[in-house]
């Protein structure tokens, strides 16, 4: 596909600069499409239907001054990464110095220099193309990172759906013993306690569907961060992953300090917990000791490591420390330095993983995006056939 070639808006009252500017540029650069208007007004409704590449812009001008239309068009989002070439005359330092502070990129000078006039031209082009290149480049991998998260996350409904069927399942077996037991019941006092179970095992299974629910569906619905607690969020956790962690003969052990309610995204957290918790559990298939344990509490950010000094807004005086550790083998050295990138992981074949469930090696890498969007930070220490730790660090404002 043919480069489309760059677009030039010059601005000048002074019909004689207009002229002799398009020339310079013209028998230099015949490709480029020149646009010129005589005053501020007509650049501004210029500029409402067309994106050029750069604008040269006279700095007095009648009417609407240079100065004036440079600061609406960097106020603008939609046109505000448009480089500006201020022109202006060759002794007015002080134009020099306010355009730079309304955002204008560069200048030229009167009388031109033809070859310092297209060297800064071509100069600036190059720039905003590599501007656009990058922005380019990082919506694809924000697209991306975004389907990866929502990947990541059905792939965890998905490992909890079994768990819940089954918790569910017993919850109506449970129910049905009951309600038979009722039915055949003509005692009041035994009616009423039947009836109170039901009732107990119904608001759990709501609990369970909520939480899955809104696990699954994402902080969408919000406009941004809300309040929550983090021991409740951790608590939801387990409770999606109970019958992950029966199965796999784990002892849960808690160390849940009173600590303030924190601005986050839930649910993404929530995400980030699960992870941790699956990855706790599959580290520790041959352990003699199956533990995870799991500990909140506020810490003054003063009295932190610098690893968590450096992270964390310097705005925010205490923080909340979660751990998250395990008896399992630990990580090979090789893989601690870069667990948190996409695609490591210690669930390959290589590192005990088998081929018909190796990892993906994406858990970790969103957990800590998640973590980072959150201004907080993660980090790991691990010892090799002794377990793993992990912990995070998240502002408290």
């Amino acid at each position: 596909m043919a480069k489309k070639a760059p677009q030039i808006l010059i601005v000048d009252d002074d019909n004689l600069n207009l002229t002799l500017l398009c020339k310079v540029i013209s028998n230099t650069r015949p490709e480029y499409q020149i646009k010129t208007v005589s005053n501020g007004e007509d650049a501004l409704s210029f500029l409402q239907n067309a994106i050029p590449d750069i604008i040269m812009l006279d700095v007095m001008m009648p009417g609407i001054s240079g100065f004036e239309v440079c600061e609406r068009v960097k106020k603008d989002a939609r046109l505000k990464n448009i480089p500006i070439l201020l022109i202006t005359g060759l002794d007015r330092t002080e134009e020099k110095i306010k355009g730079f502070q309304l955002g204008a990129a560069d200048y030229i000078t009167k009388p031109f220099n033809s070859s310092e006039a297209i060297a800064r031209i071509e100069a600036h082009l190059r720039i905003k193309q590599y501007h656009d290149e990058l922005k380019e480049i990082n919506e694809k991998l924000t697209l991306a990172q975004s389907a990866l998260v929502e990947s990541a996350k059905m792939s965890a409904v998905g490992s909890l759906a079994a768990g819940v069927s089954h918790e569910f399942n017993n919850m109506l077996t449970m129910m049905a013993g009951h309600a038979k037991l009722a039915l055949k019941s003509d005692d009041i006092k035994d009616l009423h306690e039947t009836i109170a179970i039901i009732q107990e095992l119904v608001e759990r299974g709501k609990d369970i569907v909520k939480s899955l629910l809104s696990f699954s569906k994402g902080d969408k619905e919000s406009q941004g961060m809300t309040e929550a607690d983090i021991k409740e969020i951790i608590a939801k956790v387990f409770l999606l992953m109970k019958k992950m962690i029966e199965d796999a003969h784990v002892e849960v052990k808690g160390n849940f300090n009173q600590v303030p309610r924190i601005k986050c995204y839930p649910n993404q957290l929530s995400q980030v917990f699960i992870n941790l918790f699956k990855n706790a559990i599959e580290a520790m298939p041959k352990s003699a000791k199956k533990i995870l344990t799991v500990s909140v509490e506020e810490k003054a950010l003063s009295s932190c490591s610098g690893f968590v000094k450096d992270r964390i807004p310097s705005g925010s005086k205490t923080i909340v420390l979660i751990k998250v550790s395990d008896t399992g083998s630990g990580i090979p050295e090789e893989v601690k330095e870069k667990i948190f990138e996409p695609f490591v992981t210690t669930k390959s074949v290589l590192y005990g993983g088998n081929e018909t469930t190796p990892g993906t090696g994406l858990g970790l890498s969103i957990s800590y995006g998640i973590i980072k969007r959150h201004n907080g930070c993660i980090a790991v220490n691990s010892v090799i056939n002794e377990g793993t730790t992990f912990e995070i660090a998240l502002p408290v404002n």
